[in-house]
């Protein structure tokens, strides 16, 4: 490899991202954690032409879980 961006992995800072791609990656990323490979191919294929969905990505903050977590516990304060 020529030591390019693409041939190491990489961090991902979702403030760097709009929303569809950051949403994407979230539920790319959830399938696969959750084993639903099928789903999360159709996720990937779905995905093409917005934002590029790489194993090798390392995330920066929290999962879609946590993030569905946190919401549904503002929800319910509020």
């Amino acid at each position: 490899m020529d030591g390019s961006i693409a041939s190491k992995p990489t961090r991902l800072c979702f403030h760097q991202l709009t929303r569809v791609p950051e949403t994407y990656t979230l539920i790319y990323r959830f399938l696969k954690k959750q084993s639903h490979v099928k789903a999360a191919k159709a996720v990937k294929k779905a995905a093409k032409g917005v934002v590029v969905l790489r194993d090798d990505v390392e995330l920066d903050g929290p999962q879609l879980d946590e993030i569905v977590n946190e919401w549904e516990a503002q929800r319910k304060k509020s």
